[in-house]
């Protein structure tokens, strides 16, 4: 996974103070209601929230905000995008059914069947839903967790991302990941209970109960080490269990 996936992550804080007072353009088929003892600016009808490159569209978006005790002018503290909603930043694409953002936090919920985050061929999806922690550098995808690159398929009950920051960029550092682990590559699907993918590396690692299948053939140990770029994959025993295999010949998988 490359770093443009990280831009729809970073670009999400157009939504602070600053932008929503001066640079967001907001239009709404249907109209925009503003709810002043509820403290919050309602946009209805095919919901569209513009900044620069950055676009937010929804059949509904709410923005809701506190007045400042100093100055007398209002901060926008959340918003919440409600059914289809499309984030686009020209580079990458998220799709969900609800997105919840509560600025001051630096966190957003993307909720969806699946939610879903692309960036060129890269691609994050989950049938629960996506937190993005933007103050920690992370995300997590929970729900069926699905991660695709160049033919090959991460699987998970739950998934987490980390992104390192070096200088003014950041990158995808590592990504985690818990529950009925899947990796499926050109050649082979690999099974596990837990898994570590190093991305720099292009290499993961996955642990607990182990089978890698290769067509016909069927290899079981305690812990693999699957090199993503190279093709090339490692079974090792551990503890509590051996390394074994059956392999078949060609002329036997007809």
């Amino acid at each position: 996974m490359n770093k443009q996936f990280v831009t729809i992550l970073l670009t999400m804080v157009f939504f602070s103070m600053n932008a929503m007072a001066a640079n967001v353009e907001i239009t709404a088929d249907n109209g925009i209601e503003w709810h002043q003892n509820a403290q919050k600016m309602v946009a209805v009808g095919n919901a569209k929230a513009v900044r620069e490159n950055m676009t937010l569209v929804a059949d509904k978006i709410s923005a809701f905000y506190r007045d400042k005790k100093t100055d007398g002018n209002s901060k926008v503290y959340r918003v919440k995008s409600e059914n289809n909603v499309y984030i686009n930043d020209l580079e990458s694409k998220a799709y969900a059914d609800d997105a919840d953002y509560y600025i001051e936090k630096g966190i957003m919920f993307l909720k969806g069947k699946p939610a879903k985050i692309i960036a060129g061929s890269d691609k994050i999806l989950a049938d629960d839903i996506i937190e993005l922690y933007l103050n920690e550098n992370k995300a997590i995808a929970r729900g069926n967790a699905h991660a695709k690159r160049e033919g090959n398929d991460i699987f998970a009950d739950v998934m987490t991302i980390f992104f390192k920051t070096d200088g003014k960029n950041k990158d995808i550092d590592k990504v985690e990941v818990f529950g009925n682990v899947k990796i499926k590559t050109a050649t082979e699907t690999i099974t596990g209970d837990k898994g570590l993918y190093m991305v720099k590396e292009g290499v993961a690692t996955v642990s607990g109960d182990v089978e890698i299948k290769q067509e016909k053939n069927n290899l079981k140990g305690g812990y693999a080490k699957i090199n993503l770029n190279t093709g090339i994959s490692k079974l090792f025993a551990s503890e509590k269990n051996r390394v074994k295999g059956v392999f078949k010949p060609k002329e036997d998988q007809k």
